[in-house]
C-alpha cells in the first residue's frame, strides 16, 4: 500500500470514528448517565424550572417561578426510554457542539442579536465526560428537539402548566370547562398542545374566548400553529375578533412575518389560511 492510500484510509477511519451515530454508549454506561436541563426567566412568564433524568428512570423537577407547581416532584419512567434519550445526544454529536448559543449567524455574515429570551441549559454526563450547553438564541433546530424530547419523556407538562390527563380528572370531578377552560386553552396554543387544545374544546371551552393573554386565534397565529388555528376555524372561532390589546389574528401574524421570530417558516401558511377565513365571513 502506497504512502498517499495508507494515509486516506487512516483518514477516513478517523472521520468515521468521530461521525455521530458511529459508536453507541455501553449498556452499563447508559445506566450511569444524568441528563440536567434548566430552563431560565425571560421578560415575562416563561416557566423557570430545573429538571434531572438518570439512566436508572428517577426524574426529579423543582419548579421556581411561573409554573403550576412550585418546588420539588420526582416520577420514575422507562429507563429504555431515558437509554434512547441518551442515544439521541449520541446521534446530534452533543459533545461536538458549541458550549454557547447566543446570536444567530445571517448568509450575509452578519448576527441577529435579540434580548430578553430565556435560556436553557442542557448538560450530559456519561463515561466519565460531562458537557453543558446555553442555548438562548441560534441554536440548531436538533439541539432544540432534543430539549423539548426531554420535556415529553419526563412529562414536565403535568407540573409546569396542565396535561389532558389531569384535565379528563378534573371534568370527572365536575370541573367546567366553559366557565374555567379559556384560560388553559391560552396556555395549551402557546404549549403548541394540539390534543389538550382539542379535549378543552371538546368540553365546552370558547374558541374565541379572551384567555390569560390574548384570544385563541391570535395565540395560534403567533405561534404559527397551522393546526390548531385550523381546529379553532373550524370549531367556530370569529377570525374578526380581536383581543384586549387591539389584535386580529391576521394582524399577529403578519407582525410575526415582519419579526422573523416565534412561527417560522409557517406564517405565511397561517396568514394564507386567516385571509380566506376572513373573506369567507365577508361573503355571508
Amino acid at each position: 500500500m502506497s504512502k498517499a492510500a495508507a494515509f486516506t484510509c487512516l483518514l477516513m477511519t478517523s472521520l468515521l470514528s468521530q461521525s455521530p451515530g458511529a459508536q453507541e454508549p455501553a449498556p452499563s454506561t447508559l445506566k450511569a448517565a444524568v441528563i440536567k436541563m434548566s430552563r431560565t426567566a425571560c421578560f415575562g412568564t416563561c416557566p423557570v424550572y430545573d429538571l434531572e433524568l438518570d439512566g436508572s428512570g428517577s426524574v426529579t423537577y423543582v419548579g421556581k417561578k411561573f409554573v403550576r407547581v412550585v418546588g420539588k416532584r420526582t416520577a420514575h419512567i422507562d429507563p429504555a426510554k431515558v437509554a434512547e434519550l441518551i442515544r439521541q445526544f449520541h446521534a446530534i454529536n452533543f459533545f461536538g457542539l458549541q458550549d454557547s448559543y447566543m446570536t444567530m449567524r445571517n448568509p450575509n455574515g452578519t448576527e441577529t442579536v435579540v434580548t430578553d429570551l430565556p435560556s436553557t441549559f442542557l448538560s450530559l454526563t456519561i463515561g466519565g465526560k460531562q458537557k453543558q450547553i446555553e442555548d438562548y438564541y441560534g441554536t440548531p433546530e436538533e439541539l432544540i428537539d432534543l430539549e423539548d424530547q426531554i420535556d415529553k419523556l419526563a412529562n414536565t407538562q403535568q407540573w409546569l402548566f396542565i396535561d389532558t390527563a389531569t384535565i379528563r380528572k378534573w371534568a370527572g370531578s365536575g370541573w367546567n370547562a366553559q366557565e374555567n377552560g379559556d384560560k388553559y386553552l391560552d396556555k395549551a396554543i402557546y404549549w403548541r398542545d394540539r390534543d389538550l387544545a382539542t379535549l378543552l374544546l371538546d368540553l365546552g371551552t370558547d374558541p374565541s374566548a379572551q384567555g390569560t393573554r390574548t384570544i385563541p386565534l391570535v395565540a395560534a397565529a403567533q405561534t404559527g400553529d397551522r393546526e390548531i388555528l385550523s381546529l379553532l376555524l373550524k370549531r367556530g372561532a370569529d377570525p374578526n375578533r380581536r383581543d384586549r390589546h387591539g389584535r386580529s389574528a391576521l394582524g399577529a401574524a403578519v407582525s410575526e412575518e415582519s419579526a422573523h421570530f416565534v412561527g417560522g417558516p409557517t406564517i405565511p401558511e397561517v396568514i394564507r389560511i386567516l385571509k380566506a377565513a376572513e373573506d369567507r365571513t365577508h361573503q355571508k
